[in-house]
């Protein structure tokens, strides 16, 4: 958290948490993936094995990743995670869930995944979770009265993390 106007000049010394490693075949544009059924009405990407297959060995790299924020939540008391990338398609939102997923196996953790990507939002396909559901992240910030209960979602299975939605601005 910043709390002073010349905290905003200090560099940044985190160190790079992890990188992704590119893995070709998930990679590949030939064929959209397959998706597992896990509820009735909702379908989650195969490719989120924190979610899906906690204890398997793909997820072992986000548990192993989750290791590492652990390590550096305790040592500097940071309690957001940030995912980026300067290009589309680089794995923001799979590493996103994955790791959120491999968080919330924490005991006692509450993790909330917030997707700000306005124009070419994944997550709740991703997720299983289509369709607008209510205002989203953008609504709770131009509607004062709304409150976080009123934009989070759980996500499915039960153990997963919470999502809010970016939300629309032409919506409201």
């Amino acid at each position: 958290m910043l709390r002073e106007t010349a905290e905003v000049a200090k560099p940044v010394v985190d160190p790079l948490v992890s990188q992704r490693p590119v893995d070709k075949e998930l990679s590949r544009k030939s064929e959209p993936p397959r998706e597992i059924p896990i509820a009735p009405t909702a379908r989650v990407e195969e490719h989120l094995v924190s979610l899906l297959t906690p204890m398997s060995r793909e997820a072992e790299q986000y548990r192993a990743l989750r290791l590492r924020v652990e390590e550096l939540h305790r040592e500097t008391n940071h309690t957001v995670v940030g995912v980026t990338s300067p290009q589309a398609r680089d794995g923001k939102t799979l590493t996103t869930v994955n790791l959120a997923g491999a968080l919330a196996q924490a005991p006692e953790a509450r993790v909330l995944i917030v997707d700000l990507d306005l124009r070419r939002s994944t997550v709740p396909e991703r997720l299983g979770l289509e369709g607008s559901r209510g205002p989203g992240v953008v609504g709770a910030i131009l509607d004062h009265g709304l409150v976080l209960k009123d934009v989070v979602e759980p996500c499915r299975p039960s153990t997963s993390p919470s999502f809010a939605r970016a939300g629309n601005l032409c919506a409201l």
